[in-house]
């Protein structure tokens, strides 16, 4: 059976022949792999990995505007408390 590996570090997408598969884990030739982690997930579809790839950056855009956000409010208060002294 054929499944598609997407690789977060990278945005690769390979396409894998798989020998078994279960809930958690893909078999292939090289061995036993997790089907979803923080790095990778194997998919059915190619579109299925592209939408995992783009929903990750996604989620660091957001995490990464919330961060920036809390800086911003930090730094107005510390601007603030600077100024009243």
């Amino acid at each position: 059976m054929i499944k598609y590996k997407g690789v977060s570090y990278s945005n690769n997408i390979e396409k894998i022949e798989c020998e078994k598969e279960t809930d958690k884990f893909i078999y292939t030739k090289r061995g036993r792999e997790a089907k979803n982690t923080e790095w990778q997930c194997y998919l059915n579809t190619i579109d299925e990995v592209k939408q995992w790839l783009i929903k990750l950056q996604q989620d660091k855009i957001d995490q990464l505007s919330k961060s920036l956000e809390n800086a911003n409010v930090g730094m107005r208060k510390l601007l603030n408390d600077l100024s009243e002294q």
